[in-house]
């Protein structure tokens, strides 16, 4: 059973890599992965950036690869989400109910919302639509 999905390795490998060097208009979103782990990311590999990223093909900090490139889906009821929108703004992020799936959220928006309560209106209705209609271009 897997119980922890982390998208880091395969992220790193992408920003490393120069992947959205070599392809600016990629897009992509790790699904069901919760956002705990962005926080922790962008900061490792931002700080790697300032002394190592001349040993690799990154040719800016990961951070402004996340604002560029990438999104991320978290769990309605994710208690960490609201620190990190604090912490990395709240453009790329946006929440997935699970549907259909038998582990499917119940009421997820309110869930969502009472996790993200916190936060200005505009920024919640950007996790809760306006995100994910960016990243899907809907």
């Amino acid at each position: 059973m897997n119980l922890i999905q982390d998208p880091r390795q395969a992220l790193t490998t992408m920003v490393v890599g120069g992947v959205f060097e070599r392809f600016p208009r990629l897009r992509v979103a790790p699904i069901e992965a919760m956002v705990g782990w962005v926080g922790e990311w962008i900061e490792r590999l931002d700080y790697r950036y300032s002394y190592m990223g001349h040993t690799s093909e990154m040719k800016r900090p990961a951070s402004e690869n996340f604002a560029r490139n990438i999104w991320v889906s978290g769990d309605p009821g994710e208690k960490m989400f609201k620190y990190i929108v604090d912490f990395a703004g709240d453009d790329k992020f946006f929440i997935g109910s699970d549907y259909p799936h038998a582990e499917g959220f119940v009421h997820p928006v309110a869930k969502a919302r009472e996790q993200l309560s916190s936060l200005p209106p505009a920024s919640i209705e950007k996790i809760l639509c306006k995100n994910a209609c960016d990243f899907y271009r809907i």
